[in-house]
């Protein structure tokens, strides 16, 4: 596509949508998109999937739904993670805006977590094996369900210079 100046325009948003497991490798590169993908909403809707490459959401604003593995260290500007699936992390997580967790987590290796603000809006455990959660950041975070109630964390370390509530018991 070309614009009036003759430069090529992409689009700000590209939802990804399939019944089937998504694997990130069947997800578009930035290649596909002829420019970075950072800044742009990128939404995967899926019954579930697997994130194993950095590259295909860096800077990106990053809302996931279904139950999602994240098994590597992710940088995109924000992530939301849609309720009613358990979602699986195994990689450090870096925005530069929030992390949003509407459903169950479960910590599959020790987590850093950093943002502005960090919700837990269920309830976060251990995978099998008691897992370190680090949560650092400048603004609130919030754990509003149980913490290692039904498996128990190895350590939970939060907020460098920011505020940290809970709305549940934390094991």
């Amino acid at each position: 596509m070309s614009g009036a100046g003759g430069g090529a325009t992409r689009t700000s948003s590209l939802t990804f949508e399939q019944d089937a497991t998504v694997a990130d490798a069947g997800l578009p590169a930035q290649s596909n998109f002829g420019a970075a993908i950072s800044g742009m909403t990128y939404a995967l809707r899926s019954s579930a999937g697997v994130l194993s490459t950095a590259s295909k959401v860096v800077g990106t604003t990053l809302t996931l739904s279904g139950a999602w593995s994240i098994n590597t260290a992710i940088a995109p500007a924000s992530l939301l993670i849609l309720g009613g699936f358990t979602s699986t992390i195994s990689g450090d997580i870096t925005t530069s805006a929030s992390q949003t967790y509407n459903g169950p987590v479960l910590l599959g290796a020790n987590v850093l977590l950093s943002g502005t603000g960090i919700a837990f809006n269920s309830t976060v455990n251990s995978s099998g094996v008691a897992r370190s959660l680090a949560a650092s950041s400048a603004g609130l975070t919030r754990f509003a369900g149980v913490v290692g109630g039904a498996n128990p964390l190895q350590s939970l370390t939060t907020n460098a210079g920011g505020t940290t509530r809970r709305g549940g018991p934390i094991t």
